[in-house]
């Protein structure tokens, strides 16, 4: 998720004192959500906070202060987190969430509103895409996969299937907003 506002910079010093000191002793380590809801002087046991951080960057070099935050979580992203955070440090708040194991892949954000995941494995050769594409480019991404048989991701799904070492999977992300 990336956080971007004044705010942002809050944030920034709670994950940081967070990663310092241990609130609550848990599996999942110092950044574990539950220890920044803490932080944030909220009830754990009240926000869906199932997940840790793995990675944070601050950048305000352009004067706009922006905390880029990945984590993981497991079924669901943390929408009420999420939300709480948006509203408690007043920053715009733009997430993406893939979750294969539960196709579910949604974002909040406009530009990627009408994006599809591609991912497509050759085993024979190693090659592996990892693609978010918009509807414009997908006819390109399956004539360049296929060597220009195929205009969709239908026919390029079918054309792998043929194919004794090639894997096709793709996933349309859904807008979700409602946090």
């Amino acid at each position: 998720m990336v956080c971007t506002g004044e705010g942002a910079k809050k944030l920034l010093s709670i994950i940081e004192s967070c990663e310092k000191k241990e609130l609550h002793k848990s599996d999942f380590g110092n950044l574990w959500l539950g220890n920044i809801v803490i932080a944030m002087g909220l009830d754990w046991e009240k926000i869906f906070c199932r997940g840790s951080i793995t990675s944070y960057e601050y950048d305000d070099s352009d004067g706009t202060p922006e905390l880029s935050i990945e984590y993981d979580s497991a079924w669901n992203p943390c929408y009420e987190l999420m939300g709480t955070i948006r509203r408690m440090f007043n920053v715009e708040l733009i997430y993406i969430s893939e979750e294969p194991g539960c196709d579910l892949f949604r974002t909040n954000d406009p530009a990627m509103e009408k994006c599809t995941l591609v991912e497509y494995v050759n085993e024979e050769t190693g090659e592996y895409s990892h693609e978010d594409l918009l509807p414009n480019e997908i006819r390109k991404f399956c004539r360049d996969v296929s060597g220009g048989t195929c205009r969709t991701l239908e026919e390029l799904d079918e054309w792998c299937r043929r194919q004794p070492d090639a894997a096709l999977y793709y996933y349309a992300y859904e807008y979700f907003d409602d946090f």
